[in-house]
Protein backbone atom coordinates (compact mmCIF):
# COMPACT_ATOMS: atom_id res chain seq x y z
CA UNK A 1 0.00 0.00 0.00
CA UNK A 2 2.97 2.66 0.30
CA UNK A 3 4.36 1.95 -2.80
CA UNK A 4 1.18 2.28 -4.43
CA UNK A 5 0.88 5.75 -2.30
CA UNK A 6 3.95 6.84 -3.75
CA UNK A 7 3.04 5.33 -7.28
CA UNK A 8 -0.36 7.08 -7.28
CA UNK A 9 1.32 10.57 -5.99
CA UNK A 10 4.13 10.44 -8.74
CA UNK A 11 1.98 9.44 -11.87
CA UNK A 12 -1.22 8.82 -10.73
CA UNK A 13 -0.77 5.13 -12.20
CA UNK A 14 -0.04 6.60 -15.52
CA UNK A 15 2.34 4.01 -16.52
CA UNK A 16 4.04 5.66 -19.70
CA UNK A 17 4.32 9.21 -17.93
CA UNK A 18 7.18 10.67 -18.32
CA UNK A 19 8.04 14.28 -16.57
CA UNK A 20 8.93 17.46 -18.17
CA UNK A 21 11.92 16.90 -15.88
CA UNK A 22 13.14 13.63 -17.11
CA UNK A 23 11.18 11.09 -14.78
CA UNK A 24 9.95 7.89 -15.71
CA UNK A 25 7.00 5.69 -15.19
CA UNK A 26 4.61 4.67 -12.93
CA UNK A 27 7.52 5.48 -9.75
CA UNK A 28 8.89 8.65 -11.84
CA UNK A 29 12.57 7.26 -11.81
CA UNK A 30 14.92 9.84 -12.73
CA UNK A 31 17.08 8.75 -15.98
CA UNK A 32 20.71 8.64 -13.78
CA UNK A 33 19.11 6.89 -10.76
CA UNK A 34 18.21 4.08 -13.30
CA UNK A 35 21.42 3.86 -14.77
CA UNK A 36 22.97 3.97 -11.55
CA UNK A 37 20.91 0.69 -10.67
CA UNK A 38 21.83 -1.19 -14.21
CA UNK A 39 18.73 -0.27 -15.70
CA UNK A 40 18.19 1.75 -19.16
CA UNK A 41 15.54 3.97 -19.56
CA UNK A 42 13.60 2.17 -22.06
CA UNK A 43 13.65 -0.87 -19.52
CA UNK A 44 11.74 1.06 -17.01
CA UNK A 45 8.86 2.02 -19.34
CA UNK A 46 7.69 -1.11 -18.60
CA UNK A 47 5.51 -1.22 -15.23
CA UNK A 48 6.98 -3.84 -13.64
CA UNK A 49 10.38 -3.37 -14.41
CA UNK A 50 9.75 0.35 -12.92
CA UNK A 51 8.25 -0.57 -9.65
CA UNK A 52 11.34 -3.08 -9.11
CA UNK A 53 13.69 -0.13 -9.38
CA UNK A 54 11.87 2.04 -7.91
CA UNK A 55 12.03 -1.17 -4.54
CA UNK A 56 15.57 -1.44 -5.12
CA UNK A 57 16.01 2.31 -4.88
CA UNK A 58 13.90 2.66 -1.43
CA UNK A 59 15.81 -0.37 -0.27
CA UNK A 60 18.95 1.50 -0.65
CA UNK A 61 17.90 4.55 1.20
CA UNK A 62 16.04 2.58 3.44
CA UNK A 63 19.57 0.94 4.43
CA UNK A 64 21.59 4.25 4.26
CA UNK A 65 18.92 5.34 6.76
CA UNK A 66 19.58 2.68 8.86
CA UNK A 67 23.23 2.72 8.71
CA UNK A 68 23.58 6.50 9.68
CA UNK A 69 20.85 6.09 12.30
CA UNK A 70 20.33 2.65 13.66
CA UNK A 71 18.53 4.37 16.80
CA UNK A 72 15.54 5.92 14.64
CA UNK A 73 11.84 4.74 15.08
CA UNK A 74 10.45 2.91 12.30
CA UNK A 75 7.67 5.92 11.61
CA UNK A 76 10.79 8.33 11.51
CA UNK A 77 12.44 6.27 9.12
CA UNK A 78 9.86 5.97 6.70
CA UNK A 79 9.58 9.54 6.43
CA UNK A 80 13.05 9.96 5.94
CA UNK A 81 13.17 6.84 3.25
CA UNK A 82 9.90 9.10 1.28
CA UNK A 83 11.28 11.93 1.93
CA UNK A 84 15.02 10.91 0.59
CA UNK A 85 13.21 9.05 -2.47
CA UNK A 86 11.48 12.81 -3.38
CA UNK A 87 14.80 14.90 -3.23
CA UNK A 88 17.57 12.08 -3.16
CA UNK A 89 18.48 11.13 0.10
CA UNK A 90 21.90 13.69 -0.20
CA UNK A 91 19.81 16.28 1.10
CA UNK A 92 18.37 14.48 3.89
CA UNK A 93 21.42 13.63 5.00
CA UNK A 94 22.34 17.42 4.83
CA UNK A 95 19.54 18.12 7.36
CA UNK A 96 20.06 15.16 9.72
CA UNK A 97 23.26 16.70 9.95
CA UNK A 98 22.04 20.33 10.06
CA UNK A 99 19.60 19.11 12.81
CA UNK A 100 22.60 17.84 14.93
CA UNK A 101 24.47 20.83 14.17
CA UNK A 102 21.37 23.51 14.91
CA UNK A 103 20.51 21.29 18.19
CA UNK A 104 17.41 19.98 16.79
CA UNK A 105 16.51 15.92 17.54
CA UNK A 106 18.47 14.48 14.79
CA UNK A 107 16.13 11.13 14.91
CA UNK A 108 12.98 12.90 14.51
CA UNK A 109 11.16 13.80 11.59
CA UNK A 110 8.10 16.12 12.57
CA UNK A 111 9.30 19.46 13.67
CA UNK A 112 13.19 18.62 13.91
CA UNK A 113 14.65 17.33 10.47
CA UNK A 114 11.92 18.16 8.59
CA UNK A 115 12.14 22.07 9.70
CA UNK A 116 15.94 21.70 8.64
CA UNK A 117 15.08 20.65 5.54
CA UNK A 118 13.39 23.48 5.11
CA UNK A 119 16.12 25.75 6.44
CA UNK A 120 18.25 24.59 3.17
CA UNK A 121 16.47 27.07 1.17
CA UNK A 122 18.22 29.98 3.15
CA UNK A 123 21.64 30.79 2.40
CA UNK A 124 22.46 31.14 6.42
CA UNK A 125 22.42 27.33 6.55
CA UNK A 126 22.96 25.75 3.28
CA UNK A 127 26.36 27.41 3.52
CA UNK A 128 27.01 25.68 6.64
CA UNK A 129 29.93 23.25 6.33
CA UNK A 130 27.64 20.44 7.43
CA UNK A 131 25.34 20.89 4.46
CA UNK A 132 27.19 19.00 1.49
CA UNK A 133 25.21 19.21 -1.26
CA UNK A 134 23.80 23.03 -0.80
CA UNK A 135 20.26 24.17 -1.48
CA UNK A 136 17.43 22.44 -2.05
CA UNK A 137 13.10 23.18 -2.18
CA UNK A 138 12.41 21.29 1.14
CA UNK A 139 9.04 22.65 1.32
CA UNK A 140 8.40 20.56 -1.94
CA UNK A 141 9.33 17.10 -0.24
CA UNK A 142 7.42 17.71 2.51
CA UNK A 143 4.18 18.73 1.17
CA UNK A 144 4.77 15.41 -0.90
CA UNK A 145 5.27 13.08 2.25
CA UNK A 146 2.29 14.31 3.50
CA UNK A 147 0.61 13.39 0.47
CA UNK A 148 1.80 10.13 0.60
CA UNK A 149 0.81 9.75 4.14
CA UNK A 150 -2.16 10.50 3.39
CA UNK A 151 -2.88 8.57 0.36
CA UNK A 152 -1.39 5.53 2.20
CA UNK A 153 -3.77 6.29 5.10
CA UNK A 154 -6.90 6.27 2.87
CA UNK A 155 -5.67 2.66 0.86
CA UNK A 156 -5.34 1.62 4.50
CA UNK A 157 -8.71 2.18 5.32
CA UNK A 158 -9.90 0.57 1.35
CA UNK A 159 -7.77 -2.27 1.66
CA UNK A 160 -7.49 -3.32 5.76
CA UNK A 161 -4.42 -5.21 6.37
CA UNK A 162 -4.81 -8.68 5.61
CA UNK A 163 -6.94 -8.32 2.73
CA UNK A 164 -3.79 -7.38 0.72
CA UNK A 165 -3.56 -10.30 -1.65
Amino acid sequence: RLLASIAYIESKFDHPQISSRGPIGLMQLMPATVRNLNYTEEEVIDPSVNVTVAVKLIERILNGMRHKLPEVSKQNLICFTIAGYNIGPGHIYDAINLAEELGYNPLIWDDNVEQCLRLKADPKYYGMSVVKLGPCNGNFTINYLHEVLETYEGFCKAVPRGIEN
